[in-house]
Parts: C-alpha cells; sequence; structure tokens
C-alpha cells in the first residue's frame, strides 16, 4: 500500500509543462483579446514567448476555420450529454487521480490533452497531428515515471481558456496585473455577458465531444467549484464530485506548481507575495463552493479526500457510485487493475515543511476547516 500511495502522489500531478505552452491552443483573435486586455505588457525577456505564440495563433486561426467549415454541419444537430459528471477540488488536491481513475470504466467518456490544448480545430486535426507529434513525445516523464500522451484525460480548463472563455489561469499569463472581470473567480458577481460567454464556450466544446463519443463525459477543473450554479443552469442533470486534501500539503504544493508555470508560461515576472497570492484563492474559492453546495439536491454530489483515495482506491470508487446513484462499478476490473499497478512505479518527490510563520498565515486562513476535515497542524521548519 505505500508503493501506492507513493505512485499516486504522481499520479495526481498535472501534465508536464515542458511539453508546450498553454497559449499555443489559442486562435489569434483569442489570444490578441488577452493581450489587449492587459495592455501588452509583457516582460523584454518574455518577447520570445509573445512572438511564438503569436505565430502558433495563426495557425490554429487558419486550422478553425477549416474545422468549422468541415465540421458546421456535423454539429448543426448533436446535442451534448445532458449529464456530465463533474470533477474539482482545489488544485494538487488529487483531481487528476480520481479522474484517471474513474475512466477506466469505459461507460465514461472524457477531453483528452489533444482536444483541450487546441479545441478550435481538433475535430479536423487530430488524425494529422496526434500520429506525429505523438513520435516526438517520450513514453515516461523522465523525473518521475508518469506516462504521457495526447490521448490521456486532461483538465477542460485549458480548453474554454484556448477557446476565449472567462478563466482565472489567465492570471498564470499576467501574474504581475489586477486580475480583470474576465479572470474572476466567482463569475456569477460579474456582468451578464461574461457568464453567458463561459456557458456557451462550456456547450459548444462539449457539443464537440459529444459529435465523437456518446457517453456521458467526466469533466475536471479546479474553478468548476465555483461553477455549480452555471452549470446547472444549462445541465440540470449534472453530477459532482469534489475530492479534498490536507491543505497544509495542497498548498505549498500548489505553489511550487505554480512557481514553474509562472517561470515557463508567464509573460511577467514571479508575483512577491506567492504565498499570499495562494491563500487568497483558497478563501476565494472555498467561499463561493461554501455558497453554492446548497444548490445541488443529495445525491448531486459526492464528496471524499485525497488520503482514502490513495488509501483504498477501489473502495472509495465503490462509494462515490453508491453516493451518486451510479451502478455498475466493479473493483476487480482489468481496466482499474491496470492503473492501479501502473501508479506504483511513479516515483515520489520530496515534501519540504513549511517554516513556522507560513503555517501559522496558513491557519489563519484554513485552520478551522481543516481540522473540521481532521487535519492537523505540522510541525514548522526551524
Amino acid at each position: 500500500m505505500d508503493e501506492l500511495k507513493n505512485g499516486a502522489k504522481k499520479m495526481a500531478g498535472e501534465y508536464p509543462w515542458w511539453l508546450g505552452r498553454i497559449w499555443h491552443g489559442m486562435t489569434l483573435g483569442v489570444w490578441w483579446s488577452m493581450l489587449t486586455r492587459h495592455g501588452f505588457r509583457v516582460a523584454p525577456n518574455r518577447v520570445w514567448l509573445a512572438v511564438s505564440v503569436t505565430l502558433v495563433s495563426l495557425g490554429n486561426s487558419l486550422l478553425a476555420v477549416y474545422s468549422g467549415w468541415r465540421c458546421r454541419a456535423r454539429l448543426r444537430n448533436v446535442e451534448p450529454h445532458p449529464a456530465p459528471l463533474i470533477l474539482m477540488g482545489h488544485p494538487r488536491s488529487g483531481t487528476t487521480l480520481l479522474h484517471e481513475l474513474i475512466v477506466t470504466d469505459s461507460r465514461w467518456g472524457y477531453a483528452d490533452t489533444y482536444q483541450c490544448f487546441v479545441p478550435s480545430h481538433w475535430l479536423r486535426s487530430r488524425a494529422v497531428v496526434v500520429g506525429w507529434l505523438g513520435r516526438l513525445l517520450p513514453a515516461e516523464r523522465p523525473e518521475d515515471g508518469m506516462k504521457v500522451g495526447l490521448h490521456l484525460p486532461q483538465e477542460d480548463e485549458f480548453a474554454l481558456m484556448n477557446l476565449g472563455a472567462p478563466s482565472t489561469y489567465e492570471g498564470l499569463a499576467f501574474p504581475r496585473d489586477t486580475p480583470t472581470p474576465w479572470q474572476a473567480i466567482d463569475l456569477e458577481k460579474e456582468d451578464a455577458v461574461l457568464r453567458k460567454r463561459w456557458q456557451d464556450t462550456f456547450v459548444e466544446f462539449l457539443r464537440g465531444l459529444a459529435a465523437v463519443d456518446p457517453r456521458p463525459p467526466v469533466l475536471k477543473s479546479p474553478f468548476h467549484m465555483t461553477r455549480i450554479g452555471l452549470i446547472l443552469e444549462r445541465f440540470p442533470g449534472a453530477r459532482f464530485v469534489h475530492i479534498r486534501r490536507n491543505p497544509y500539503q495542497a498548498i505549498p504544493s500548489m505553489i511550487g506548481l505554480t512557481r514553474k508555470l509562472y517561470e515557463t508560461q508567464g509573460f511577467q515576472p514571479l508575483p512577491d507575495d506567492m504565498l499570499g497570492e495562494a491563500l487568497q484563492f483558497y478563501r476565494e474559492i472555498f467561499e463561493v463552493f461554501d455558497r453554492d453546495q446548497s444548490k445541488l439536491e443529495p445525491g448531486r454530489i459526492h464528496e471524499l479526500s485525497y488520503e482514502d483515495l490513495i488509501a483504498d482506491p477501489a473502495g472509495e470508487m465503490g462509494r462515490l457510485y453508491a453516493a451518486l446513484g451510479l451502478e455498475g462499478f466493479d473493483p476487480g476490473s482489468p481496466a482499474l487493475r491496470r492503473r492501479l499497478e501502473e501508479m506504483k512505479s511513479f516515483r515520489p518527490v520530496g515534501r519540504r515543511t513549511p517554516p513556522v510563520e507560513d503555517l501559522d498565515s496558513m491557519d489563519a486562513c484554513f485552520g478551522e476547516r481543516a481540522r473540521r476535515w481532521g487535519y492537523v497542524r505540522p510541525r514548522g521548519a526551524g
């Protein structure tokens, strides 16, 4: 079981940033709109990145026009599946692990990495690009042995952002700027135009998925915690799963990943107070989540912990199915057993103990919630 726990720590990691730039999936119109919102404030040492995104976005725009021309009739009569399963949780809380485990059940569909990174034209470009690009990718990430593949489940937040929907991830691109309404965590407090833009983009992306896969999709994004109401308006049959993790571990992990993303993806220097920004994000995302859970009837949402999931994956999956009224979970399915076996080979990364002053700030933010969940404050580094 220790091997399984160690493997799960890496299974819950995000798709490696060194395989490409998040913004390279945008069309020129979406990219230009983002630049305009931020006054073209690109740091001098990141101009090369902005130029590369601009050049790639031109190609995406041409492919998007071609894809729209060829697929418009095909999509006209397609309706998204009415009952998606929405996975959500604070970043670094195990949503990717949960996603990987659930889709071992072949009755579920999902958005894969290629669909999420180039959502404007994947319907037409996939057959050519995936085969060519797939040969350039390693079978595993060298640092931890995690599987790499354009066919693996991915976070649909990337697709929505690259299609021009409002997204908090825009802050990764321009971390020094004051957040715009476009990247607001709580869209229900923003202009109705922004809310409708997000909903329409979400529906259109799911329409494309349904055109090639009629199965109910399993979707995951940390920001779906703040969009329960927006999703229910268009998909009243949706079910939700919230996975939580010890926040004393999730916050440092999030800061570490965010720092790497800023360094490789951002168009501006790193923010000065990474911890302060992470804690502010934690407060805001849970404030909206706590408010909107009441919109869900019993049997429409299930909560589990990351720690319980890695201790007893099959058992937690069975409880999830039962809580949501889903049938047919097979704890002995070959696909699930293979996935659990693969998890054993992943190599964990060492964890740094935060200093006492950081833990004091964390306590002020989420200490009461952590204790309610059963987590204990660790001893700080001296």
